[in-house]
Formats: C-alpha cells, sequence, structure tokens
C-alpha cells in the first residue's frame, strides 16, 4: 500500500534571516532563514575551483577571518571584502530573499539532511539570478550514528520503537509527549553550549496556526554541521549527556514554583526500519527574557528596578536555592542572572541544570577546582545543633581531572568539577558555595552594574562596590558582602538567609513610591 503523501506546511513569500554561523574547518558558512512554517539551512562554500570575487569564497573569508591572498591587489581586496559585519549579513539575508520564493516551492528542501548551496559572481549583472542548489549532506548519517552514541547508557536509540529493550532514563519515563524535529519552525539561537533555540511546533492546519513557542534544547543538524566529526566527536556526545543529565535531575526533584519543571515533549528524528532518534525536548519560553538581560536592558534606560521587585526576588532566589540542597538534595553549580528566566507575572525560574559548568563571575572562589576539603570541624553547639567548619587546603598535586570527554569549559573548575565531590562527602560546603554565588547574583541585582563581563576569567577578579545605590538599605548590603566571605565558614546557611532575606519587605515601601517617580521622570 503506497503511504500517503506528507502535508506540506505553508511557507510563505517571505522569510525571515536567523542564525549565521562558520565551521570549525572555516571552509562553510551557514545561515539559518524561516518564512511562514519552513526553515532551511542555506550554506557558503570556500571553492577554489571559484574566482576569489564569488560570493561564497567572500562570505567563508570575511566571516572567519582568514589572511588575505597575497595575490590579490589592494583594489581586490576591497572590492573582495565586506565594509563590515552586519554589511555582509544583509547581503546574506538580500541573497537569501532573492531565492526564497523559488527554494520553497522544490519539495526537497524539506527533506532531512538538506542544506541549499548559495552563491553568485561579485557583478550582478552578469546574472542577475543567484545561483542556488539544494544539496543532501552526506554527514546526515553520522549526526544520526552520534544521536546513538551519545545516549546515555540506559537509553536505547530506539525508544519509541518495537526495538525497545531497556527501561528509558527516568525524564523519558515522565515524557507525556514526542514531537517529530520535522514538525520544528526554528527561529532565533538563543545562545549557550549547543542547540537552544526559540521553536514552534508547525501548524498543519492552516486554519489553527501555532502561537505558542518553546525552547529546543539538544542536538541538531545545524550545529552537527558546524563541527569536524572526526576532531569534535567528544564534544557533541557531550552536549548529549549534558542535555539527558540536566533532564534527569529535574525529574528527580520535588516541583517548586521557582524551579523549572522537567520537559514534558521528547524531540526525535524518524528514520528508517521504525527507527526513532532522540535529539533532544521542548521547554517552556519565556517571552520575557532572563535577569540578566533585565538588567542591561534597564541600564541602557537609566532605570532603577523597583526595591520591592528586587526583595522578592532575592528571596524567590534563596528559596529555590534552599529546595535544592534541603529538599531536592543536589546542586546547581552556575548560578547567575542569565539562568534565572523571568515569567509573565515577574516570577523567576531558574534553568539551565546540566551541573558541568559555571561562570566565573558568580562561582565561588573555592570551587575553581584548585581547593580540597580536608576536614570537618565540630566548633561548638547552637539550638542543640553542632557548629561545623570546614577545613580547605590548596591543591598542589599532579594534574587531575574529572571532566569526562568532551566536556565544557577551559577554566580549572571544568578540569576538576569539585561539586559531584563535595555534595557526596561534605554537602555544607556545596551549599556555602552556592551561597557565594546567590550574593554575588543579589549584588548584581541590587547595585545594577554595567559591566564588560565577558572579560572575567576569575570570581576574584570582580570588583564589589555599591557606588549609585543609595536606594539599597545598608542591611541588605552587609547581608550580601557576608554572602561572599572570602572564608565560607563566615557566610550564612541558606535557611537562616531565607530568614533574613524575607525580613526586608519592610524596607520596601517608602523607596517602591520614590524609584517609580524617578523612572517615570527618566522615560519623560
Amino acid at each position: 500500500m503506497a503511504e500517503e503523501e506528507p502535508a506540506v506546511p505553508a511557507a510563505g513569500t517571505n522569510c525571515t534571516l536567523g542564525h549565521i554561523w562558520g565551521s570549525t574547518d572555516e571552509t562553510e558558512v551557514f545561515a539559518q532563514a524561516h518564512g511562514g512554517e519552513l526553515t532551511a539551512i542555506f550554506r557558503f562554500k570556500q571553492d577554489p575551483t571559484k574566482e576569489p570575487s564569488s560570493f561564497g569564497n567572500r562570505v567563508v573569508r570575511y566571516y572567519h577571518k582568514s589572511p588575505e591572498d597575497e595575490d590579490l591587489s589592494a583594489l581586490d581586496k576591497l572590492l573582495y571584502n565586506f565594509p563590515s559585519i552586519v554589511a555582509m549579513n544583509e547581503q546574506i539575508g538580500v541573497a537569501i530573499e532573492d531565492v526564497w520564493s523559488d527554494v520553497v516551492q522544490d519539495l526537497a528542501v524539506r527533506a532531512r539532511g538538506v542544506v541549499v548551496d548559495l552563491d553568485h559572481d561579485i557583478d550582478r549583472s552578469k546574472d542577475k539570478a543567484v545561483q542556488w542548489e539544494i544539496h543532501h549532506d552526506p554527514r546526515l548519517q553520522l549526526f544520526l550514528n552520534l544521536l546513538l552514541a551519545g545516549a546515555p547508557e540506559k537509553l536505547t536509540s530506539w525508544l519509541f520503537s518495537v526495538h525497545k529493550e531497556r527501561e528509558p532514563d527516568i525524564w523519558l519515563q515522565n515524557a507525556t509527549s514526542s514531537v517529530n524535529f520535522e514538525d520544528l519552525c526554528g527561529y532565533d539561537h538563543l545562545g549557550g553550549r549547543g542547540c537552544t533555540t526559540k521553536v514552534q511546533i508547525r501548524a498543519w492546519d492552516p486554519e489553527d496556526p501555532a502561537t505558542e513557542h518553546y525552547v529546543f534544547k539538544g542536538l541538531d543538524f545545524r550545529i552537527f554541521l558546524t563541527h569536524r566529526v572526526d576532531e569534535d566527536v567528544d564534544m557533541l556526545k557531550s552536549l548529549l549527556r549534558a542535555m539527558h543529565h540536566a533532564n534527569n535531575v529535574l525529574a528527580n526533584m520535588p516541583r517548586h514554583p521557582n524551579l523549572l519543571p522537567p520537559p514534558e515533549s521528547v524531540v526525535k528524528i524518524n528514520w528508517a526500519s521504525g527507527i526513532e532518534y532522540i535529539c533532544g525536548c521542548l521547554h517552556p519560553y519565556y517571552q520575557a527574557g532572563d535577569l540578566g538581560q533585565r538588567l542591561e536592558i534597564n541600564y541602557d534606560l537609566g532605570l532603577r528596578i523597583e526595591l520591592p521587585l528586587k526583595q522578592a526576588w532575592c528571596l524567590q532566589m534563596v528559596d529555590v536555592i534552599l529546595h535544592t540542597h534541603h529538599v531536592a538534595l543536589t546542586y546547581h553549580m552556575d548560578i547567575n542572572p542569565w539562568n534565572f528566566c523571568i515569567e509573565d507575572n515577574d516570577n523567576l525560574v531558574l534553568v539551565d541544570w546540566e551541573q558541568n559548568d559555571a561562570s566565573p563571575i558568580t562561582l565561588a572562589p573555592e570551587a575553581d577546582g584548585t581547593w580540597d576539603v580536608v576536614e570537618i570541624q565540630e566548633v561548638g553547639v547552637k539550638d542543640m545543633k553542632s557548629i561545623e567548619r570546614i577545613v580547605y587546603r590548596k591543591y598542589d598535586g599532579e594534574p587531575r581531572s574529572n571532566r569526562g570527554e568532551g566536556g565544557p569549559g577551559i577554566f580549572p573548575w571544568n578540569e576538576w568539577n569539585v561539586f559531584p565531590i563535595w555534595s557526596s562527602m561534605c554537602p555544607l560546603a556545596v551549599e556555602l558555595a552556592e551561597v557565594f554565588s546567590l550574593g554575588r547574583t543579589m549584588w548584581m541585582l541590587l547595585r545594577q552594574p554595567r559591566r564588560e563581563w565577558e572579560d572575567i576569567e576569575h570570581p576574584d577578579e570582580v570588583f564589589v562596590e555599591w557606588d549609585h545605590a543609595d536606594d539599597i538599605p545598608m542591611w541588605w548590603r552587609e547581608t550580601v558582602e557576608r554572602c561572599m566571605h572570602s572564608d565560607p565558614n563566615e557566610r550564612p546557611r541558606l535557611t537562616g538567609l531565607r530568614a533574613i532575606v524575607a525580613g526586608w519587605s519592610k524596607d520596601c515601601c517608602e523607596n517602591a513610591e520614590e524609584v517609580h517617580m524617578m523612572n517615570k521622570m527618566k522615560l519623560s
């Protein structure tokens, strides 16, 4: 019996240019575009058989900023390059727009593993049409093989097929739905390691268009094309392992209003013989962005966030970390403003639970991979409970690593991650490390500084001050500074910190009206 022709989603006559990225071997540049409910990947290749003036060669050379050809004259170099990266992106967008209406009419563009090669001569008058060709990239099968190899030990790649032989991980057991990757329409790459993309599920019924956005997290063919399989396979596998690990952490944690829920939808790729490869999952998309973005926007506008909201957010941050340590009995590791998403009701949600990397801005200094916990001393009793003091020692032995093949980062804490070790042998050490991260994050919220954060390589490089923060009560500042004390034993425990931050609410009434009027004057 012949299979029915699949429904074809509307492509739209117009398209929007999305993410542009280059391959690690610096021979290709890719651009993703979407229009209607079709997403396509376009490619520009380095081609020595063509003139240096060809669009593909120019894009690849300029994007990767490879050494310029010594044989080119100064005029040629000026002619063959772009005035700026913005100008290059604009010309890429124009080239894609020129061919979009023709490309979308070719049903082959909707197949898996397809890229559209683009090129044209620098003298557009010779041939008005941009040259395009649909290419079935042979790397697709390597990508599918990677999805097999990168899956956790308990997970079979054919989870949804008749060949289900072993029990899947808990997040997969709890998932209530599955989505075909081909049914996702990708929009914006949201940053971070791997593939974190704003998507919609295609509306196959024109009368019932898709409206809800999600975040796809996992590994897609777009990210795979970026890397050399022979050199980067361990890193790509680690992305998959990290995705499964984060989802299992969430699935094992009791629910909390400030905690990202475990994903309910598994994203899979259908293939021959009934095999369905798991490549990712869907998380909620938070339209209001994250706390880091909010701080940047408010700084640019010269606006102070009102004190009641700051107090509420600080309390929510402490609440979810208290829940993480004392109820779920785990840790986060990467507490920072960019990992707190904001719901429409201004509720914070803590995301990114891979537990394999940390921001150098907010990481506790003693957790940088160069210190060990050597002893836990009982130094007294308070309220019928023993008071413990942790003794740390600087490590001076042979190089050590628990990173795992292909793990993230270039810092000492990536090479030697103390969090899983301390979590097992001394949970208090992990709690105090995360109190520091909370303190640094609360300082960034309360102070609202503008910094070149990307230059920070260690938490000790961050200078904490309270300039232009006269609206912050002194005892709030003292609490935050105590959280960041250089001696972890001098930091408050999470239970006590929660009580202190809850008490800040009494300081908010007068300040709220004052900040509101100040912001109103700046916007007028």
